[in-house]
């Protein structure tokens, strides 16, 4: 039998025509293109787009382009010894990315300084006669030998003294009463310097509609004096007057005790409201104006690692979901007042993230005109917090390259601006731990931050009280970078950059010392100075470890199992570890610092560096670094001392309890 081969059907083929979205890859047929967005895009934020039609004889077309000319991502680990959530009997916190502790944790010239230090600090213990001390009213116990080393009958030394009074009679001043402001006063002084230099940076109410609100509120309290009904939010009222005269006061008289009785009557009210249950849009505006205060006040501050309102902001992030205040005021919703809520509560929680490393409390985003950076910004966040231990670099140092706040309020513009140099200065740093090569980029975008300091310096944007603080937030991370790069350096660089550090301490502490923060860390940076003012400060640091503790070598990662070399030589192991051979690039800018008089920074230790000369017949300079630090280590560098942060205290750095 023959079987005949039957030729198979002919199937007809469809040719569709297909689209493509270039932005989330998902196939889409010719009759999709009326939808104006796919599935995956709206959850990016994103809007679809597709390619131009193509010819049929395309695939001749194309033009092949090799992997160098496209450029390959580099990939660096910004967290080696990862990152730490810290505990003590009162908070614990985590680190984030870039805080301090992070920065010095990835980099081991800075670890290696921190350890020498913290071996100093302890020798320099057993030498302390308890018994002397001058109190200083309710500070602490660590802080009551502050002038141990500065007793001097010169006046500049008293501006030390001064500044701890201060402290010691905010932390001992009782809550006062409950009052209501003159309303004269009110509406002549305070309230138009609200509506004019405030209202543009936190634009979260109807100008009409608040004044129209605390017109009724002073009115109800001429009819019925001391009476708070809180039915029609007269508690909320008067909390907002009392942020209203703190934002005058702050700006013009910033040492008045009414900041500080202000921000104790509101700190009691808060525990006292149920604003953890429940909310009002007025409410949630209050908030808002709190948190842009706290950022503003040298006193109920973000802290010194500015977290110390973040329970404040989950506040305001959660209860803007529960009013429905979130995204879809863009796709379901139409409010404008509600919007401009949305955006400033955004803008604190963007601006916060990107300064500490940290998630955002809102992980959402869409490309809306009101919020064109948005987006990047995520999108930057992503590309670090993520997974620290493999940053894409050339993409993060894109991302900031991209963002374009210039059609913003010119204080936005200008803040952004430091915050994106002071962030590509923690990048840049990160890739010099990573390859130990790059300095000439952290030395640019030093350059960069230098440039924008100086511009505040000459001509602060107003209110100064808001431009400061980020200001003195770059400032303190330059100084946490600056001994790493001046340890790689040799001279005549070392020397220079020196001097810049010297200019920067100088600038910082004289211009910031009533942040309490900032007058806490003093004796830790007086102490670094003279630890890396040497010719061979980095050999002795290597020297003390050595023979003082092998322990800290082994957290260094310095174990003579890992060196190929038969002794256990630290600084041979270190070198070859560790060593930096590249070039340091001369700054190109120079950093402008005023004669100031008195001078806290300089004047303070200039009573022991007095008494070291004469005890050992020599210039300071030229004491043996051990011996000299020993002698001028201060006691009350608490946070290494005492093994306590008092900084975190609720009274001096949280607006909540």
């Amino acid at each position: 039998m023959v079987y005949e081969m039957l030729s198979p059907v002919p199937v007809k083929k469809r040719h569709r025509p297909t689209l493509v979205c270039l932005n989330c890859r998902r196939r889409k047929t010719k009759c999709d293109r009326g939808k104006p967005s796919c599935s995956n895009c709206l959850k990016l934020g994103e809007t679809c787009v597709y390619s131009e039609d193509t010819d049929e004889n395309a695939s001749k077309k194309v033009r092949y382009e090799y992997m160098d000319d496209l450029g390959l991502p580099e990939f660096i680990n910004m967290a080696p010894k990862g990152l730490h959530l810290l505990s003590k009997r009162s908070a614990s916190w985590f680190n984030g990315l870039f805080s301090d502790i992070a920065i010095c944790d990835r980099d081991p010239y800075l670890r290696i300084t921190n350890a020498v230090i913290d071996i100093l600090r302890k020798s320099a213990s057993k030498g302390i006669d308890r018994s002397e001390r001058d109190t200083v009213l309710q500070l602490p116990n660590s802080l009551k030998t502050v002038t141990m080393y500065n007793r001097s009958e010169k006046s500049e030394d008293q501006l030390y003294h001064q500044i701890a009074r201060e402290f010691s009679a905010l932390r001992s001043a009782p809550i006062p009463e409950t009052y209501v402001p003159y309303e004269y006063e009110f509406w002549s002084k305070y309230y138009p310097y609200f509506v004019d230099k405030i209202h543009p940076l936190v634009p979260v109410f109807n100008l009409i509609e608040l004044k129209d609100l605390l017109e009724k509120f002073f009115q109800r309290q001429k009819d019925h004096p001391g009476k708070l009904n809180d039915k029609v939010h007269e508690s909320t009222l008067l909390m907002l007057t009392y942020l209203i005269i703190n934002f005058f006061l702050l700006e013009f008289d910033s040492h008045n005790r009414l900041i500080q009785d202000h921000i104790n009557i509101i700190k009691k009210w808060l525990v006292q409201s149920k604003w953890f249950q429940k909310t009002t849009l007025l409410q949630l505006r209050v908030w808002l104006v709190l948190r842009f205060h706290n950022w503003c006040t040298y006193h109920d501050n973000d802290g010194n690692r500015m977290n110390a309102n973040d329970g404040l902001m989950g506040l305001i992030m959660g209860h803007c979901a529960s009013l429905g205040i979130t995204w879809q005021l863009w796709t379901n919703v139409d409010s404008d007042e509600c919007k401009n809520i949305w955006i400033n509560a955004l803008h604190w929680d963007r601006k916060l993230a990107v300064l500490n490393g940290n998630d955002t409390f809102n992980g959402r985003t869409m490309r809306v005109p009101e919020l064109p950076n948005d987006h990047l910004v995520l999108k930057f966040l992503k590309c670090c917090v993520d997974d620290p231990t493999h940053v894409n670099y050339k993409l993060a140092i894109e991302i900031l390259n991209k963002l374009n706040f210039e059609e913003q309020n010119p204080m936005v513009t200008w803040e952004w601006k430091v915050i994106v140099a002071v962030t590509k200065l923690q990048i840049n740093h990160g890739r010099l731990n990573h390859i130990n090569e790059g300095i000439s980029a952290v030395i640019a975008s030093l350059e960069d931050l230098i440039t924008l300091w100086n511009e505040h310096f000459i001509r602060p944007l107003a209110p100064v009280s808001y431009s400061s603080r980020i200001i003195e937030i770059s400032m303190n991370k330059a100084l946490v970078l600056l001994p790493a790069i001046i340890l790689r350096a040799r001279n005549p660089c070392k020397q220079k950059i020196l001097q810049l550090m010297d200019k920067i301490l100088t600038t910082y502490f004289n211009e910031f010392p009533y942040y309490y923060h900032v007058f806490k860390r003093l004796f830790k940076y007086k102490l670094t100075l003279n630890l890396i003012n040497r010719e061979d400060s980095l050999d002795h640091m290597l020297t003390i470890l050595k023979h003082e503790n092998h322990q800290v070598l082994e957290k260094l990662g310095i174990t003579s199992k890992d060196a190929e070399m038969s002794d256990d030589d630290v600084i041979k192991v270190w070198n070859a570890r560790f060593s930096f051979t590249e070039k340091v690039v001369n700054l190109k800018v120079e950093m402008m610092c005023k004669n100031y008089e008195p001078n806290l920074f300089s004047s303070s230790y200039q009573h022991a560096l007095e008494k070291l000369e004469e005890r050992h017949s020599a210039k300071a300079d030229a004491i043996d670094v051990t011996q000299f630090l020993q002698q001028v280590f201060d006691s009350t560098d608490f946070d290494l001392f005492y093994g306590m942060d008092v900084g975190e205290l609720p009274k001096m750095d949280s607006i909540l309890p």
